[in-house]
């Protein structure tokens, strides 16, 4: 099952679908520490503490609950459609995998998917604001972050199958 997962990891690696999957996990915390340090936003709040916990509470409630869905939606139809585009469905069942087997490692794929997109996006959170704000964060958000990734995941998984 490893090796299937590897596979598909190798083909979504050809396409250059996973580089833009993470680089939007980096762009939307990047750009929300980037507002949040204007002096209109940052006058809102009393310190730097309280701007990292909104860049956090931000980035990971409009981040990953808006935006992760989406990306896993658009991952999800590349890894299910590829061998039907590229016409190699047919060669795959020469092969002795079944067809349960090759679903549950595009599922794999889309599940390590999600917790390396909410990984990202905490580091992603943590370097933007040791950089801009008191950087306070705690294991707790650390965790907090890859259980929501996923839970997304989870339910992306249970909705689609």
């Amino acid at each position: 099952m490893l090796s299937l997962i590897k596979c598909e990891f190798v083909k979504l690696k050809r396409r250059k679908i996973i580089y833009a999957v993470f680089l939007s996990a980096m762009l939307f915390p990047a750009g929300l520490s980037l507002l949040l340090k204007m002096p209109r936003f940052a006058g809102r709040y009393g310190s730097p503490a309280e701007l990292y916990d909104e860049l956090y509470i931000s980035s990971v409630g409009f981040g990953i609950q808006f935006l992760l869905p989406v990306v896993l939606g658009i991952l999800s139809s590349v890894l299910f459609f590829t061998e039907r585009d590229n016409d190699t469905f047919k060669a795959l069942r020469t092969v002795p995998v079944t067809s349960r087997q090759l679903v549950l490692a595009k599922i794999g794929v889309l599940m390590i998917s999600s917790v390396l997109y909410a990984f990202v996006t905490h580091l992603t959170i943590a370097i933007f604001g040791s950089m801009f704000f008191t950087y306070n964060d705690c294991p707790g958000y650390a965790l907090l972050t890859l259980c929501n990734g996923i839970f997304i995941a989870w339910v992306l998984c249970r909705w689609l199958f």
